[in-house]
């Protein structure tokens, strides 16, 4: 740290000189200045008279008069080198500094103080108009608790009392998780007698959850009632199911992994249901689906894959057909509600029924990527490997540099979308679904393939991000999407969040959504 001290004693004294020079430079200028103004005002009275003042603005009042442009002389700074120390000149200068500095720090909080006045205004508005709802209501069910019998009023009492109690002694926390563990046997017995089936009929194994599924949901659309049924139509419901809870669910179960990593292989189950459990388990592992501990993951990233197909065919439909011809064709939402549902339950599974379907129509070859590395580029990867070893250890190329590379050349197809850049706003809206949704969709169905977990979580923080940092666009976007190069700059952030070199969504992800939902507790607790 040596040299950091020297270094900073050089620029400290460096600093020290030019500040003196400018102020010998700015008193020669203002003797120099008045001999001036004195001649022109003898030769030239008329137009002294007639000159109009120099506007005084703020940065003129603070700052001192030989920093403006008009003064600055080069001769006469170069010869204020030649000049002794003047300590005098310094301190009234560092005074001066003081004194601005503190001035800036008033002005600062002037500012935030009248910025500050309009939000309070906002506050209290929003206060004012909420605040006779809220004793309204209280006021209703007071009455509604005085009009009632003793008996009720006890009853009520006593079970606000046990919700208080159960939820301070930690009761809730218990039946949760005894709710998970009946929820994961039932998936099991269910998971079992869907396999012990599918070995006689495997077609009737398929189908047999979604027909139930959907012949249950027609029933309950003729049987429902109406307010069901409008609930069940409902735009808030709809967004909840598409985004909400797979965002919710996904954030969980990085939260799982990451808090409890190995909590499924350390902890062993209890003696009276452990042989049961292990049989039920044997059995479902028959099923076939690989890399159990990262099944929530996969199945997350299959959602998402499926849900960024449909943002981006949305998207091209809307700008190549006619509004009349898209609003023909629009489903209902109690339709697409029940859709979602399908997909999010646990029985039917309709997320990975459907990636299952398009997923070799997208990447046919998705599953052939991981053996052809691993037979046919692995004496190739390792002598790439050795020389770019090589060449950092040698200090040809730096380490930063090489690493720039890699992730150019694993992500480099994603630059292609910087070709929206030159096209008007409506065509680069679709390039951000495009770019933000669609490649990594597609990048995503090759590691699922490949079975790159190591690339797993990094997917899923990105589609966590991604998703709302692009809902939260799509918002202010409907107040000052007339702005210029409004959706260009978003195709910038998404680019920003998916690129391995700069890990945007990563960063952000760490920041903001970890530090909510999953440090409150520690490993170690």
């Amino acid at each position: 740290m040596w040299w950091w001290k020297t270094r900073r004693q050089q620029a400290l004294l460096l600093l020290s000189v030019l500040l003196a020079a400018c102020v010998v430079a700015d008193q020669v200028d203002e003797e120099h200045s008045v001999d001036v103004d004195a001649e022109v005002a003898q030769s030239a009275p008329v137009l002294m008279q007639d000159a109009l003042p120099a506007p005084i603005g703020l940065l003129d009042q603070y700052l001192p008069s030989g920093f403006g442009p008009s003064s600055f002389n080069a001769t006469e700074f170069v010869a204020g080198f030649a000049n002794s120390t003047d300590w005098a000149a310094i301190g009234f200068a560092f005074e001066d500094a003081v004194v601005a500095t503190f001035q800036c720090l008033r002005l600062w909080v002037v500012f935030l103080v009248l910025v500050m006045v309009p939000i309070m205004q906002g506050l209290t508005m929003v206060g004012d108009a909420l605040l006779p709802h809220c004793i309204a209501v209280v006021k209703l069910g007071a009455d509604y608790v005085s009009e009632m019998d003793p008996v009720h009023q006890a009853i009520l009492t006593l079970t606000v009392l046990f919700v208080v109690v159960c939820i301070r002694k930690g009761y809730v926390h218990k039946a949760r998780v005894r709710y998970v563990v009946m929820r994961r046997h039932l998936e099991l017995r269910y998971r079992a007698f869907v396999a012990s089936l599918s070995a006689k009929w495997r077609l009737v194994a398929i189908l047999l959850p979604h027909v139930l599924f959907f012949g249950l949901a027609y029933e309950a659309l003729y049987w429902l009632p109406d307010s069901v049924t409008d609930v069940l139509g409902s735009e808030a419901l709809f967004g909840l199911l598409s985004v909400g809870y797979p965002l919710l669910h996904s954030i969980g179960v990085i939260r799982q992994k990451r808090l409890y990593p190995q909590r499924a292989k350390s902890t062993a189950p209890p003696s009276g249901a452990g042989s049961r459990t292990s049989e039920l388990r044997k059995r479902f592992e028959k099923i076939g689906l690989p890399d159990y501990e990262w099944r929530a993951y996969e199945a997350c990233l299959k959602y998402w894959v499926i849900w960024s197909f449909a943002v981006c065919l949305i998207g091209m439909t809307t700008l190549f057909v006619p509004a009349f011809v898209v609003a023909f064709f629009t489903v209902p939402v109690h339709f697409g509600n029940i859709f979602l549902i399908w997909m999010h339950s646990p029985f039917t599974r309709g997320d990975i029924t459907l990636y299952t379907l398009l997923s070799p129509v997208v990447s046919p070859y998705a599953n052939r990527i991981h053996e052809r590395e691993a037979m046919a580029n692995a004496e190739g990867n390792e002598a790439t490997n050795f020389l770019m070893r090589a060449l950092v250890s040698l200090r040809v190329v730096p380490e930063r540099h090489l690493h720039f590379a890699k992730d150019l050349w694993s992500q480099g197809p994603a630059l292609f979308g910087l070709i929206f850049i030159f096209t008007p706003g409506f065509v680069a809206s679709r390039g951000c679904s495009l770019m933000g949704f669609g490649f990594p969709a597609y990048v995503t169905i090759g590691v699922l393939g490949e079975k790159r977990t190591r690339r797993y979580e990094w997917w899923l923080s990105y589609f966590s991000v991604a998703v709302t940092v692009d809902y939260l666009v799509t918002a202010i976007g409907r107040e000052i999407a007339w702005l210029p190069l409004f959706y260009h700059a978003q195709l910038l952030m998404m680019m920003w969040l998916q690129f391995p070199y700069f890990q945007g969504a990563e960063r952000i992800f760490d920041a903001c959504f970890s530090s909510v939902f999953i440090v409150p507790e520690s490993k170690e607790d």
